[in-house]
């Protein structure tokens, strides 16, 4: 077997040695782009051995100027059919699509033209679009960002670029983050729904429910990784790859081991000690960001009950003072918190574009209410 090379390596070499000569010498007035992006383990870096069974190997997206037209798109797929190299590397750049799975894609190797490659010819704007349903080189509606789950957002800004003369780097700049109301208003969703499953959670272990609160510890520690994407300011994947993206980032290496004895408490009382430390930890990420600052880090006892809780809805609502758009506060005061995302975790959605199904239909405005069009960029 061909040593395993990562994809976007593979990828990135693959255009300067192979596809990026080719179209110098016989499209030299071709303006172009190359990247590796959209979705797949290796796109996020996380590919192995084992990513190589489908889906993998020399791949990447080239991109014409937007407007190109169908023809010319043809002429340049058929073109690398009968130019492109049977191998790079030692990887066959010939594929086929698996039986009765026709969207799965296998190398095997050729020693005949054409090469059924897996050049994916597009154009910026098509390419985006297809990822989250919607035009982004204009500017997105607040609902529209809402109604869009992350790991959209993340197929369409992840990978690398490698040549760009045709803007793919300005309209996936467009769409990198959040416009700072919709950031803030997310994170103050979070800490929102922490008050539900913080005090559940202390009335479960109490009761002597030990299953019923470890279920609900797995939920809040789900949101606590969740508002720690947003304060580091990275979109979230979907379930496959949440928990590998989170061990990246920054924060991860304080707060993982918190998180461990927090969901794995054996006693309520354990429990609540774990709990108390990730708390810590979230509040001096918050105060980090600089938008609020609470004072105390303390979780502290309800009454004469023993378990503690934050008092999370506090944060939440100072957060909400930093949101002046009528749409967002509008929003949560018919109890739709936060986006798409923080609205259900079925996995269909989160791999579905925008206008698939009635999505934005869920963030309808109220009669007579303006919904703003926010610059990207929390």
């Amino acid at each position: 077997m061909t040593k395993f090379i990562p994809g976007l390596e593979l990828s990135k070499g693959y255009y300067r040695d192979v596809v990026g000569p080719l179209l110098a010498e016989h499209y030299p007035q071709l303006n172009h782009a190359a990247a590796l992006a959209g979705g797949g383990s290796d796109v996020l870096g996380f590919d192995t051995e084992a990513s190589m069974d489908h889906d993998w190997g020399p791949r990447m997206q080239l991109f014409l100027p937007d407007g190109s037209g169908g023809d010319l798109k043809r002429e340049i797929e058929d073109f690398l059919r009968m130019n492109l190299p049977f191998t790079y590397c030692g990887f066959s750049t010939h594929f086929y699509s698996k039986p009765n799975e026709k969207q799965v894609k296998l190398m095997q190797e050729t020693d005949t033209h054409p090469v059924n490659h897996l050049i994916e010819v597009t154009e910026p704007k098509r390419f985006v679009k297809r990822r989250i349903g919607l035009d982004a080189s204009r500017l997105l509606t607040e609902r529209e960002w809402l109604s869009i789950s992350q790991n959209r957002f993340l197929e369409a800004v992840a990978g690398k670029v490698f040549h760009d003369e045709v803007g793919l780097g300005a309209i996936r700049k467009r769409i990198e983050w959040y416009p700072r109301e919709i950031w803030i208003f997310l994170m103050g969703c979070v800490w929102w729904r922490f008050r539900r499953w913080e005090r559940a959670m202390g009335h479960s272990g109490v009761f002597g429910d030990d299953l019923g609160a470890t279920v609900l510890a797995a939920r809040i520690t789900r949101d606590i990784m969740r508002l720690s994407f947003l304060m580091e300011r990275q979109y979230a994947p979907y379930s496959k790859w949440f928990g590998p993206s989170f061990a990246r980032l920054p924060c991860a290496s304080i707060l993982s081991p918190h998180l461990d004895a927090f969901v794995h408490a054996e006693r309520w009382q354990t429990r609540d000690e774990a709990y108390a430390k990730v708390i810590a930890t979230m509040i001096e990420m918050h105060n980090a960001l600089e938008i609020t600052f609470v004072k105390e880090a303390q979780v502290k006892q309800v009454g004469k009950r023993p378990f503690r809780i934050i008092h999370s809805d506090k944060i939440a609502r100072a957060l909400f003072r930093y949101v002046e758009s009528p749409y967002l506060s509008g929003l949560f005061h018919r109890g739709i918190t936060g986006n798409i995302d923080l609205i259900t975790d079925n996995i269909d959605v989160a791999l579905s574009a925008s206008l698939d199904g009635k999505i934005l239909e869920m963030f309808e405005p109220q009669e007579g209410q303006e919904v703003q069009s926010p610059e990207p960029g929390g």
